[in-house]
């Protein structure tokens, strides 16, 4: 079972976008989407998972395992956004 939780968390992202003291857990094998007319907090979650910012406070994990330990660099991709998702006409089940 893959899970994302986030515990009392506090963020700063680098853009200047933050996260304060926000408590989720997310377990598979829910679909999520997360829609704001304000682009600041869904900007925070990529960069958190991107490891651009500074954790506060709070604990954010991927499978038991801090956020920091994602290494999207090297092919560890455990968290994907849609944006890195290209459809190319196929259904959204194909492309994943």
């Amino acid at each position: 079972m893959s899970s994302i939780v986030l515990n009392d968390l506090t963020f700063d992202a680098k853009s200047g976008d933050q996260l304060e003291d926000v408590s989720l857990e997310l377990t598979s094998p829910q679909v999520v989407a997360i829609c704001s007319n304000d682009n600041g907090a869904t900007d925070a979650l990529k960069q958190l998972f991107d490891n651009r910012g500074v954790i506060e406070k709070g604990t954010a994990e991927v499978n038991g395992e801090p956020v920091s330990n994602i290494n999207r660099r090297r092919g560890n991709h455990l968290v994907a956004h849609f944006s890195d998702v290209e459809l190319k006409g196929k259904t959204v089940l194909k492309a994943v």
